[in-house]
């Protein structure tokens, strides 16, 4: 237990370290070095947890993601609206998602949220589908949601859950009648 106390508390030191950095400058001009040297911590250390500054982004986003998804409330009915909007809501809050997006690293984030969001709160887990459509389905909203980060995500996050809502719906009832 000790050993993941330490472990924690060395990625947190790491992540705060880019925090700060990142408040001086971008990402690009930031070395793993200079991070390990800000954090405190030697560089076997800092890529023990972490293999490039990217993944230090994604762990800081997951951690906020899973915030989010454990102050759902248990008794509230999780629609799909409510899934679209959390993540709409995670990209449009996090400091991250355009920095991500401009290194080429916005696939990885939304499988991240893709993995958290949707599939540990087991979405379709009620229906067996077709795993190509299945994915078809998610290519979809996925490249919907790049479309918007791309054109720096003017519309507000419960619109665009709306919008991906009745895609989904309609997408899904053509599933439905297909199986």
């Amino acid at each position: 237990m000790a050993r993941k106390k330490q472990m924690n508390e060395s990625q947190e030191l790491i992540t705060q370290a880019l925090i700060r950095l990142l408040k001086e400058r971008p990402l690009t001009s930031i070395s793993m070095m200079e991070i390990a040297n800000e954090a405190n911590v030697v560089r076997m250390t800092l890529y023990r947890h972490f293999k490039s500054k990217e993944k230090i982004i994604l762990h800081i986003v997951e951690t906020k993601i899973d915030d989010l998804v454990l102050q759902l409330d248990d008794t509230a009915e999780l629609t799909m609206y409510n899934l679209f909007l959390i993540r709409f809501r995670i990209l449009k809050e996090s400091p991250f998602t355009s920095m991500l997006y401009e290194c080429n690293q916005l696939d990885k984030l939304l499988s991240l949220i893709r993995t958290h969001v949707m599939n540990d709160l087991q979405l379709f887990s009620h229906v067996n589908y077709d795993q190509f459509l299945l994915d078809f389905f998610m290519g979809g909203i996925d490249r919907v949601t790049e479309t918007w980060i791309a054109e720096g995500m003017q519309t507000p996050p419960d619109e665009m859950a709306k919008r991906v809502y009745n895609l989904a719906e309609n997408i899904r009832n053509v599933m439905k009648k297909s199986y």
